[in-house]
C-alpha cells in the first residue's frame, strides 16, 4: 500500500467517525431509552419483526430517529399491524377518490371524514367545508364512499388508531 493509500484510507475512517459524531450532537436533544446491550425490536423491510441487541451503531440511532425501533415485540408487531392498515386504508381512500383533493378554499365543497366520539365508543362520519379536522385517516369526496370505508375498516381503526389513544 502506498503512502497516499494509506493516507487516503486514514482520512476515510476519520470522515466516518466525523459523520457519527455529527449524527450524535445534531440528535443530542433527543433521548434514546436504549443502552448499549438492550435488547430492542425493530420492523424489517419486509415486515418482520426482528430482536437485537443494541450496539450504538449509527444506523440504529437512524432507525430510532424514524421510530422503527420499539422496547417489545408486541409494540413493534402494532406499529407493523398500523402501518400496513393505513396503506391499505389510503389505497381505498384514493381509489375512491379518484384525483379529487380538498379544496379548502371551496367553502361549497364538503369534505367527509371519519370521527371517533369518545363518549360512547363509537366511530361517526362527519363533514367539513372550510376547517381541517386533521384526521390521519384523511378525506373523502362522496358520502357513501366513507360510509363503506367505515364499513370495511371499522374494527382496524378502533384496533389500530383509537386503542393508542
Amino acid at each position: 500500500m502506498t503512502k497516499i493509500s494509506e493516507i487516503k484510507q486514514q482520512i476515510r475512517k476519520l470522515e466516518n467517525k466525523l459523520a457519527i459524531e455529527e449524527k450524535k450532537e445534531k440528535a443530542s436533544n433527543v433521548e434514546c431509552p436504549f443502552r448499549y446491550g438492550d435488547i430492542y425490536w425493530w420492523i424489517c423491510h419486509d415486515g418482520d419483526v426482528i430482536g437485537s441487541d443494541w450496539k450504538d451503531t449509527p444506523s440504529e440511532f437512524e432507525s430510532f430517529m424514524f421510530s422503527n425501533v420499539f422496547e417489545t415485540e408486541e409494540e413493534a408487531q402494532f406499529e407493523r399491524d398500523k402501518r400496513l392498515f393505513l396503506i391499505q386504508f389510503t389505497n381505498f381512500r384514493n381509489k375512491r377518490n379518484g384525483d379529487w383533493k380538498p379544496d379548502w378554499k371551496n367553502q361549497n365543497e364538503d369534505k367527509y371524514y371519519i370521527y371517533y366520539n369518545f363518549k360512547d365508543g363509537n366511530l361517526g362520519v362527519n363533514f367539513t367545508s372550510e376547517a381541517t379536522a386533521f384526521t390521519p385517516l384523511g378525506y373523502f369526496k362522496k358520502l357513501q364512499d366513507i360510509y363503506d370505508a367505515l364499513d370495511m375498516f371499522k374494527d382496524d381503526i378502533k384496533r389500530l388508531l383509537i386503542e393508542e389513544v
